[in-house]
């Protein structure tokens, strides 16, 4: 960008929980180096948020203003029979062998995280933040939410301006949508990761909203 010394650059994660740059079918499309992907969307992102500049409107005297609020959402248990099980597979594993992520370190692995889910909190407070600046809306999220998450706030957001930042004051883990965990992905496993009860995505989008309309109308 040739910047100087006074220019700030700012990333942010978005609502990407389920994003990726992994082709299955065409395993050479991209680029196999080390960084080379990674290379690749910075590059793609560079070009376009440079060729945006031009249409940039400054406010050097924007109005802020904030909300913030938190929800206390259920954790997915496992059954008391999934416990009892799991119990059983950790009591004839050894985890500091494991060198190899293959399925059958996986199953240990899960029944592992179902103990400690079983024997963990019955809840998990998850941070919602609303921020305005100037013509812009902002809503932070802890949690990686799949990208639907943030385009359903982007159709529904009364500002135009809107975006969603994730991983934001915290993280609760994978937050996908409840049809999503029926399809089974990894983000969708049942551990630590991803260990809120099915509905809580529509629960925290919807609340995320009306933070948004909130801060909207100030």
């Amino acid at each position: 960008l040739n910047a100087g010394d006074d220019f700030v650059g700012i990333l942010s994660n978005g609502t990407s929980g389920e994003a990726n740059i992994w082709d299955f079918v065409n395993s050479n499309r991209y680029p196999k180096g080390d960084f080379e992907k990674s290379k690749l969307i910075a590059k793609d992102l560079a070009e376009k948020l440079v060729g945006s500049l031009n249409d940039l409107k400054w406010d050097y005297e924007p109005l802020i203003s904030a909300e913030y609020e938190e929800l206390n959402l259920k954790v997915r248990k496992p059954s008391v029979q999934e416990f009892k099980e799991a119990v059983q597979i950790v009591l004839e594993s050894d985890y500091e062998i494991i060198k190899i992520v293959d399925n059958d370190a996986l199953r240990r692995i899960y029944a592992r995280e179902q103990v400690l889910l079983y024997e963990g909190e019955e809840n998990e407070v998850l941070p919602i933040q609303g921020i305005k600046i100037g013509n812009v809306v902002i809503g932070a999220l802890a949690g990686e939410f799949f990208a639907e998450t943030g385009l359903w706030l982007k159709e529904n957001s009364p500002v135009k301006n809107y975006f969603t930042i994730g991983l934001a004051n915290g993280c609760v883990g994978y937050v996908p949508p409840a049809h999503e965990i029926e399809s089974g992905g990894y983000e969708t496993w049942r551990c630590r990761t991803s260990k809120l009860e099915r509905d809580s995505e529509s629960i925290v989008r919807e609340k995320l909203l009306s933070v948004i309309n909130k801060i909207s109308d100030h």
